[in-house]
């Protein structure tokens, strides 16, 4: 996997948890909201090795963008999961072979970054390009089960009217938020233990979970709700974790 196809998954994740369409209406969103993300897509940009590879790389995050802001939003519909596709391999793909097929400027922005970083101890640490790939992949599957998880969850237990709810039949927010924290560490846990490797602690981090809130299982609709959360939070860190072993593997 080449970094630009590596910089348009990460600049798209990381530019919808950074910022939400919902977020400062006094600046005109969505507008303001695309040219942060866009900002991000630019920044990226400017380190890679080519200038037509940034030019393809911000016009690439420029559209994803627009299908995001326009059709995509939040929520478990079509939409939504053909803007996962149109992210994680139609587009990445198509940058691929546009890269194989075009010429090659030298970017000398990206050799005076790369001489930078040889200068900074953490940055020195990784020695090679496959390492650096290899770290984006993960922070890039990390912001998947941040972001993206957490959206498709809620969509879903909304859907199957499984949401906690308190003694007045209401959609209780405090556990709802309390099981949002939960799931955040929970899937970060999972996923990184998948990435690496140690399958074994995923059992342990389920058990706990399961133990700490044994005796809430009492309550039906509770334990429905935990049951279907856990699983479908255990199905995504899988899959992200699955993408980036995979993904890794091409690189």
């Amino acid at each position: 996997m080449t970094l630009i196809e590596i910089y348009l998954v990460l600049g798209f994740f990381l530019g919808r948890l950074a910022i939400r369409r919902n977020q400062f209406p006094e600046y005109g969103a969505p507008v303001f909201v695309a040219l942060f993300r866009l900002g991000i897509y630019i920044f990226l940009g400017i380190t890679l090795p080519g200038f037509e590879q940034t030019f393809m790389l911000i016009l690439a995050g420029g559209l994803l963008l627009m299908y995001d802001l326009i059709w995509m939003r939040d929520g478990a519909r079509p939409s939504f999961f053909l803007g996962l596709l149109l992210v994680l391999i139609a587009f990445p793909s198509l940058l691929r072979y546009l890269v194989e097929i075009s010429p090659n400027s030298a970017n000398p922005l990206s050799d005076a970054l790369v001489d930078f970083g040889e200068n900074l101890t953490l940055l020195s640490a990784i020695r090679s390009p496959e390492m650096l790939k290899f770290i984006l992949l993960v922070i890039t599957g990390f912001l998947f089960t941040l972001r993206e998880s957490t959206v498709l969850i809620r969509d879903i237990l909304a859907r199957i009217s499984a949401e906690p709810v308190d003694q007045n039949n209401q959609t209780d927010e405090d556990e709802y938020n309390r099981g949002r924290l939960i799931g955040y560490l929970e899937r970060t846990l999972i996923y990184f233990l998948l990435v690496f490797g140690y399958y074994a602690g995923v059992m342990f981090v389920i058990a706990v979970k399961s133990i700490a809130r044994y005796r809430e299982f009492k309550n039906r609709d509770f334990a429905e709700y935990f049951l279907i959360g856990t699983l479908v939070s255990l199905l995504l860190a899988f899959i992200a974790a699955l993408y980036v072993r995979l993904a890794s593997s091409l690189i």
